[in-house]
């Protein structure tokens, strides 16, 4: 992933980096609700991209029912746009060409803070197939997917802070260690 190789991560921790990921708001956390941070936890009205689009975002983005995205809204129209069209007609200015930039990694993510919002935007792909979700899904599916995952903030930083250092099958092996520790079996 982007994060400078999983600075929190099992090979290495890189404390500088560390501490400068712990100074950005958890999404779960009081100064950071999903839809404040959607573009990352620094975002301005002066921001080229996504400055005049950030509250129009955020009103659609707390509108969408978890569980039942038909009953959001407008929920027709945000099925018939793509997450990128939806943008646009939001009046943000991120492009294909940036999500796909952000999502190659050709970010300095030594300072998350000061990430552009389009790679905060890039990392909410990591829940589904790919990049393509932009320019080919449907805005309705895509927003309830990132906000059912607590927003893109969450989907980059909080993933960096609680992922399972040694991966989620280590969960099952040690599971199964315990069973067979016990006196069960497992097949």
């Amino acid at each position: 992933w982007a994060l400078y190789g999983f600075p929190v991560g099992p090979a290495a921790r890189d404390s500088k980096v560390e501490e400068m990921l712990e100074r950005v708001p958890s999404a779960s956390s009081r100064a950071c609700r999903g839809s404040r941070c959607f573009f990352g936890p620094n975002v301005s009205v002066s921001e080229p991209q996504v400055g005049v689009c950030r509250e129009s975002v955020e009103r659609v983005y707390d509108s969408i029912v978890l569980g039942e995205p038909w009953r959001t809204p407008g929920a027709d129209e945000l099925d018939a746009m793509t997450p990128l069209d939806w943008l646009r007609a939001a009046g943000c200015n991120i492009t294909r060409a940036d999500v796909i930039a952000q999502g190659l990694n050709q970010v300095n993510a030594s300072f998350p803070d000061e990430l552009p919002p389009a790679f905060y935007l890039s990392m909410s792909s990591a829940s589904s197939s790919g990049q393509e979700i932009f320019w080919l899904s449907s805005a309705l599916w895509w927003l309830h997917s990132v906000k059912s995952n607590a927003g893109p903030l969450a989907m980059t930083l909080d993933l960096q802070r609680y992922r399972i250092v040694g991966g989620p099958q280590q969960m099952s092996s040690r599971l199964v260690a315990k069973i067979r520790a016990a006196g069960g079996t497992v097949r």
